[in-house]
């Protein structure tokens, strides 16, 4: 592959080298079909490269428009499972020695409050795991928490063109679901509510119609990862680390 961390890419001013970053998602489709194009909007200059998850192998009558399908295997994984996931396609990647950072976007389903320890021990073995192959590597964790959705509600002056109404309803709801849903169920595994059945119900009402597969990944490209962070003090670290990520001059 040569140089340490850069494989060879064709930009506007010639043959260079780019940094590589391997990315991995929860297996959903609104990560899969935006998650590249949100990290960019942070470092454009990176080569992002997916490790999780896997998708079905495009026939030869594929369109590109049409949504890709993730295989069974890795549709839905989250949390631990989707760690494990990860370490094992670390270990058979071809950049495992030389990738700069690894980024993980997740949702949390609420695991990172009071109920978290068994997932935080899973994290710590991950991080650990991935040190042993790779020493160097940045490991970067950026958490949609509870769900992928909140980050829509974040930016929602944005990527619904600053609908007065919605904005309203949404303010509301998130107010009512900070005060009676936003905790983890231990009999669910999850948060006591779905924030995405309430952001998807007020989008209804709104005559807006929500899917994670077809609007999903729409959103999360349209999405503002700095304004995000405002609301969100992880994410704003999350931006600092991959930001951070050096790009030698002289290779």
């Amino acid at each position: 592959m040569g140089i340490r961390g850069f494989v060879p890419c064709r930009g506007p001013f010639g043959r260079g080298m780019a940094v590589v970053v391997l990315c991995a998602y929860t297996g959903g489709y609104t990560e899969l079909g935006g998650g590249e194009e949100f990290l960019k909007k942070i470092r454009s200059d990176l080569e992002y490269k997916r490790v999780v998850p896997a998708i079905v192998k495009r026939g030869p009558k594929f369109k590109r428009e049409q949504l890709a399908e993730i295989k069974s295997d890795d549709s839905g994984i989250t949390g631990g499972s989707l760690l494990e996931k990860i370490l094992e396609r670390f270990r058979k990647s071809e950049y495992n020695q030389s990738a700069a950072a690894l980024i993980v976007l997740d949702d949390t389903d609420c695991r990172m409050q009071d109920a978290q320890k068994k997932y935080d021990a899973s994290k710590t073995r991950f991080i650990g795991k991935i040190r042993e192959i790779n020493p160097h590597i940045s490991i970067i964790f950026f958490f949609a928490d509870p769900e992928i959705e909140i980050w829509f509600y974040y930016d929602a002056k944005n990527i619904f063109h600053n609908n007065v109404q919605l904005v309203r309803q949404l303010n509301k709801a998130f107010d009512e679901y900070r005060d009676e849903g936003w905790y983890y169920d231990a009999s669910k595994g999850s948060c006591a509510k779905k924030y995405s059945e309430i952001f998807t119900h007020i989008l209804n009402e709104q005559k807006i119609l929500y899917s994670k597969k077809q609007d999903g990944s729409d959103y999360l490209r349209k999405a503002s990862p700095f304004a995000i962070a405002e609301k969100d003090r992880e994410i704003y670290k999350a931006i600092r680390a991959l930001k951070s990520i050096k790009i030698e001059q002289n290779h």
